[in-house]
């Protein structure tokens, strides 16, 4: 049986903002990463890791504890930006830097790629973060049009159809409402 989004699913006419609800349902996601939420909501926790990870095109069972995620939406015209830092257990941390555009039903556009990719490199240039940035086009269409892909081949962005960052067939829910109707439900 196919679970619609009440969250994402009503009688309105086009995207109907769909993309700043992602923006703010990404920014949460995010946050959730972070090792202080890992005891609360167990199958929450790990759910957010795994999209986490994928974002950052790092193993899903990465044993890095996420010490600390700072999280920005509508930061100099990106949609979200989050600073990770990752504490391993032998000690070591790794800051990463992470731009990701949101697209739900429109393609990329007027250059805006490489206009946020330099304002990304340009703030963490001469920072911690510089050796580990990630810049991802998160797009609802299944399969990405000809012209978003190339576009972020030629600018240094990886193109992640949503449904790639959920599983396939959840087992089940997570503990939170919010979580199952944004990326576990069909709109």
């Amino acid at each position: 049986m196919e679970l619609k989004s009440l969250l994402m699913c009503d009688a309105s006419e086009g995207d109907a903002h769909k993309e700043a609800v992602m923006d703010f349902v990404m920014s949460w996601t995010l946050r959730r990463t972070a090792s202080t939420f890992k005891n609360e909501k167990p199958l929450l926790y790990t759910a957010c890791r795994r999209i986490l990870f994928h974002l950052l095109n790092m193993e899903e069972h990465n044993p890095a504890e996420i010490e600390q995620v700072a999280v920005k939406k509508g930061w100099k015209q990106n949609d979200v930006t989050a600073e990770i830092i990752l504490r391993y257990p032998n000690g070591q941390k790794e800051h990463h830097a992470l731009l990701v555009e949101n697209k739900v039903w429109t393609s990329t556009h007027d250059n805006q790629l490489q206009r946020y990719k330099q304002t990304f490199m340009k703030a963490y240039a001469d920072s911690e973060y510089a050796s580990h940035i990630h810049c991802v086009v998160i797009t609802c269409f299944a399969e990405p049009p000809a012209d978003m892909i190339a576009d972020c081949q030629a600018n240094g962005f990886r193109c992640i159809p949503i449904e790639d960052l959920q599983p396939v067939a959840p087992e089940e829910d997570t503990e939170s409402d919010i979580f199952n109707e944004f990326w576990l439900r069909n709109w």
